[in-house]
């Protein structure tokens, strides 16, 4: 069992490592249509028996007539999910165990290109503290770059700024609550994440925090890359 699993979580990689960008703004990035699928439906007959609710997320995500990159993030991040609690049930670990685990047990390699320049060395080197900010970091000048706005604009008033529903720069959509949401989604990573790092040491110890954090951060910039600018 736990060779095959290590199987998928390589093979998911490879499916990460397969994009195919659009070549437009509007359009999503795609992966390899081949592999995605073959891994998905290895993924789901595998956990099938011993981890049925990631199954039924990953059906959730899963379009047989799609193949598109962050789809594959998403699966890949189920799959892992589902790895720590195989593995969990297998060695009877505790949750606090998990949380203690090596950084090195963790994999950043599928993360967007900028957060893994900028934070992986001090996620492996298990300066959380700095890996956190340095995420937080790479949001914030994303958001900066995709509405053309200046280095004076930071933090939750750059991305109210961004996102502001009522003149949005930047748009996920013609729904203003959704807009709102999305802005308060941005503003509330910043405030929470960045700013306290940028004023004290938290001495973050936790690499499982770490990582959680560092997968948020992705799912934001993805988020950016599909902006409409208005």
């Amino acid at each position: 069992m736990s060779d095959y699993l290590d199987k998928l979580v390589t093979d998911g990689m490879q499916v990460l490592q397969s994009r195919i960008p659009s070549g437009h703004k509007l359009l999503y990035d795609q992966v390899n249509r081949t592999l995605f699928h073959k891994w998905v439906m290895d993924c789901i007959g595998f956990l099938d028996g011993v981890a049925p609710e990631h199954v039924a997320q990953i059906k959730a995500v899963h379009k047989p007539d799609l193949a598109l990159h962050h789809q594959a993030e998403q699966i890949f991040a189920i799959l892992s999910s589902a790895e720590d609690v195989i593995r969990a049930k297998k060695k009877n670990l505790s949750a606090k165990s998990l949380s203690e685990k090596s950084p090195g047990a963790f994999s950043v390699e599928f993360l967007n290109p900028r957060l893994v320049e900028k934070c992986a060395d001090h996620f492996y080197a298990c300066k959380h503290d700095d890996c956190i900010l340095n995420a937080a970091k790479v949001v914030e000048v994303r958001v900066r770059e995709a509405a053309g706005l200046s280095d004076t604009d930071i933090g939750v008033k750059l991305m109210t700024k961004a996102f502001n529903p009522a003149r949005p720069i930047l748009k996920f959509g013609d729904v203003e609550s959704e807009q709102a949401a999305a802005m308060n989604l941005y503003c509330g990573f910043i405030g929470f994440f960045k700013n306290p790092h940028s004023h004290k040491f938290l001495n973050v110890s936790d690499p499982l925090a770490a990582f959680e954090i560092l997968s948020i951060a992705n799912r934001l910039c993805a988020m950016i890359e599909n902006a409409k600018k208005a």
